[in-house]
């Protein structure tokens, strides 16, 4: 009996392996083309009004820390 139950799981083992083979028509869409292309833009942006607003000469006195808390006060209103 057990020679059968392993004869029966070898033939379903070997159906469900034809049935997990990628066929032509899963890579159909994807073969024989190019991936696309990519383009790569830098942007650079202008200050705005609100951050030009406090520069001055008391700006050069203060740390990047200050300017980074004015900034921030500004931003929340």
């Amino acid at each position: 009996m057990e020679r059968d139950e392993m004869q029966i799981i070898k033939e379903l083992m070997e159906e469900l392996q034809d049935h997990m083979k990628y066929s032509e028509d899963d890579f159909g869409e994807r073969l024989g083309r190019k991936k696309p292309e990519v383009e790569v833009m830098k942007i650079e942006a202008e200050p705005m009004e609100s951050e030009m607003e406090g520069v001055g000469m008391e700006d050069e006195m203060e740390g990047p820390e200050d300017k980074l808390k004015k900034r921030l006060l500004k931003l929340r209103g």
